[in-house]
């Protein structure tokens, strides 16, 4: 299929590899899916205008750690490597900032409690005290959806294709001719006179339907996990009928709570820095769409109450 510029492989004819092909191509939607999903939610609000929000959240993410400088008089939100020599307390003495495809030059970093506040032109920033590049984690996050939904694919094939045809060799070109139009939906699939139905041997191939549940789970559960670890709010996937218990709600609430000031305590702590050392109004927002698990028991228990009325009905 072409869609504009871009040619889309949808059938096995027209690549040789079409599952290899898939396999690359799901990881790639998943890591820029969840990639972008925590790129969104992070805002660095009171930026000067002369800095790029997109390009340094791109080197928190790609390389655990970015920097403001001042060069000439001009406030730059750039790259950050270590450059020379470390203080006592392994904290980096001076940066080495670099643009997208150049370096900028080295400068003197701002260090809490070491009285350089006047001298100091760049402030370091975080992704996490280790200063560990968090896109390692969504890649391997990426890996493990990828595989789940690409599982659902193989199951639902394996749906269709429910037994192993054995025939004289002449015949199978054909049945490979069938079985491909009973891929393709066909409501009705058509063979020739040759084919001897004395001469075909079924063995059947077929799978638990329950397999499919329980990948559906696997994958909804991994959903869960990443979005608890970024501190994003989740459904938690469980079925309606089933009450949780208060303290298993809020336990959640808490750890993804935590999560989420882990992430923003590093950004916090730039912030308060490069305010104090160039006179800035920086602040931090994490933001977060989903709704609280709190608020989701309260609306289930309205939805599942009074014999199963549906919330926001009127009283009889």
């Amino acid at each position: 299929m072409w869609y504009n510029w871009l040619f889309l492989p949808s059938d096995s004819r027209m690549c040789k590899n079409l599952n290899k092909y898939n396999n690359s191509l799901e990881f790639q939607m998943w890591f820029t899916r969840l990639f972008c999903m925590i790129f969104e939610m992070i805002h660095i609000d009171g930026l000067p205008e002369t800095c790029n929000e997109r390009y340094f959240k791109m080197c928190l993410l790609n390389s655990g750690t970015a920097c403001l400088v001042e060069k000439d008089g001009v406030i730059l939100s750039l790259g950050a490597a270590p450059e020379g020599e470390y203080n006592v307390y392994g904290e980096w003495k001076k940066v080495l900032a670099y643009g997208f495809n150049t370096p900028v030059g080295t400068f003197e970093l701002y260090m809490p409690g070491a009285g350089n506040e006047d001298s100091a032109d760049a402030v370091l920033c975080r992704a996490n005290a280790m200063q560990y590049p968090p896109i390692f984690q969504i890649y391997r996050m990426a890996e493990k959806l990828a595989d789940a939904t690409r599982t659902l694919d193989t199951l639902g094939r394996q749906l269709k294709n429910t037994r192993i045809v054995l025939c004289e060799e002449s015949m199978v070109k054909s049945f490979v001719s069938i079985m491909k139009k009973m891929y393709d939906n066909e409501l009705v699939t058509y063979a020739g006179k040759s084919i001897d139905p004395d001469a075909i041997k079924n063995i059947p191939t077929s799978i638990d339907a329950n397999l499919i549940t329980t990948a559906w789970d696997n994958y909804r559960n991994l959903i869960d996990v990443f979005c608890t670890q970024w501190g994003i709010g989740n459904t938690n996937h469980t079925d309606k009928k089933e009450r949780l218990v208060v303290a298993e709600v809020q336990g959640n609430d808490a750890y993804t709570e935590c999560n989420k000031e882990i992430l923003v305590e590093s950004l916090n702590r730039f912030a308060a820095d490069a305010n104090k050392v160039f006179g800035l109004d920086i602040t931090i927002r994490y933001e977060n769409g989903g709704e609280s698990n709190e608020n989701r028991e309260d609306s289930e228990t309205e939805r599942w109450s009074d014999g199963g009325r549906e919330s926001g009905g009127g009283e009889d």
